[in-house]
């Protein structure tokens, strides 16, 4: 029998709309071969027929052979889109559908927004631009980090005037101008040692004191050019444990005696002069000292700021100190 409307062939189902219609008793053999009842059945079967394919249509418009569509339990809502697969594959879906609420050109012009790198300016930070040729060196030109007032350059084949053999001074190597570790260790572990000689070249050794038991393997050196960003040196006049003798400026009689307890702040050097006994040089130091007259017997803790008056021999081997303007 073939479906009203669709054309198409349905073998099965008279077969089974026939049992459905049919009473529980089971018929005879005799009820089929009834010419008048075959018609009445085939009557109420034609008209099952059309209800039930009036009624297919209207539920889903699906054949009988058709597959149900599965249903989709998260939808793209699509706000100019049907929902029928035939409407589905017609429709196209505009930009502004891509995402609710936002452009799609928006979008992308707020993601490239985010996404683009950020571009800092990098400061150049200001150095201390060091010309050899100053010296009656080398014409070598160098720039190094700013150094303090109290700190003396040292950077290749420039030497600053100030570092002279025979003078204690304890070395800081230099930071780059970009480093943001400004401060680095000293050398030598932090002691301050007397500097003994300055070598010559196109990358100056310096030699200090030996240790005790070292001098004939001596460590304590190293060359100008070990660190590219340069060095500094600090003069240190007066150290902890120096012991001085006061004397009446008059009578320049012994009065008592001075230890000193600590150095407070940088050890400036104001003045360098060459003199008949040698080279003098003067700094400006501030510490606490132990002072003790000898009327009074009694030491006592004070503060005492004034000039250390440095002098190297340079007939006799030896370093004189002395401290003036207390």
């Amino acid at each position: 029998m073939d479906e009203v409307g669709s054309g198409k062939s349905i073998p099965v189902i008279p077969t089974v709309v026939l049992f459905l219609a049919s009473s529980n008793k089971i018929k005879s053999p005799e009820m089929f071969s009834n010419p008048i009842h075959d018609q009445n059945e085939e009557m109420k079967l034609d008209v099952m027929q059309r209800v039930w394919h009036l009624n297919r249509r209207q539920s889903s418009n699906l054949s009988v052979f058709e597959e149900s569509p599965e249903l989709d339990l998260f939808p793209l809502t699509q706000p100019s889109c049907s929902t029928t697969p035939l409407e589905r594959s017609q429709c196209k879906i505009t930009s502004s559908q891509t995402c609710t609420g936002i452009e799609n050109d928006e979008f992308v012009e707020t993601a490239q927004d985010v996404l683009k790198p950020k571009v800092t300016k990098e400061i150049a930070k200001p150095g201390l631009i060091l010309d050899a040729s100053e010296l009656n060196d080398l014409p070598a030109n160098y720039t190094i980090r700013p150094i303090e007032s109290h700190q003396f350059p040292v950077i290749g084949v420039y030497i600053d005037k100030r570092v002279i053999p025979g003078f204690k001074y304890r070395i800081r190597p230099l930071p780059g101008l970009n480093d943001a570790n400004r401060n680095k260790k000293y050398l030598f572990g932090g002691r301050a040692l007397v500097l003994k000689s300055i070598g010559r070249g196109y990358s100056r050794r310096f030699t200090f004191e030996a240790d005790k038991d070292c001098l004939n393997n001596n460590a304590n050196y190293f060359w100008s050019d070990n660190s590219p960003e340069g060095y500094a040196f600090e003069l240190e006049a007066i150290s902890e444990g120096d012991k001085f003798t006061i004397f009446d400026v008059v009578n320049r009689e012994a009065q008592g005696t001075v230890e000193i307890m600590k150095v407070e702040g940088n050890q400036i050097e104001i003045g360098a002069a060459l003199t008949n006994e040698g080279i003098e040089k003067k700094v400006k130091v501030k510490l606490a000292a132990k002072v003790e007259f000898y009327e009074i017997g009694v030491a006592k803790l004070m503060p005492i700021s004034g000039v250390v008056v440095w002098v190297k021999h340079t007939t006799l081997r030896l370093v004189s100190k002395r401290v003036i303007d207390v």
